[in-house]
């Protein structure tokens, strides 16, 4: 199951009601699944290690955007 799908179907448990280290660690697979979409579809010029030092960053959008009611 992709992380951007486990955002909206986290077992019996919304996104929401789950630990803030477990919402922290769905964020952040969602956000590598978005670098890997990224790099696998970009032309030269987007590295990897450039991706991947604005994962953080992109976690934490991701998580403003999902506490968002």
């Amino acid at each position: 199951m992709s992380a951007i799908k486990a955002i909206s179907s986290v077992g019996d448990e919304s996104y929401r009601m789950l630990k803030d280290e477990a919402q922290r660690a769905v964020a952040v697979g969602a956000a590598l699944e978005l670098i890997l979409g990224r790099i696998s579809t970009s032309p030269t010029g987007t590295s990897l290690e450039t991706e991947l030092s604005k994962l953080s960053s992109y976690a934490d959008r991701i998580q403003a955007a999902l506490k968002v009611k």
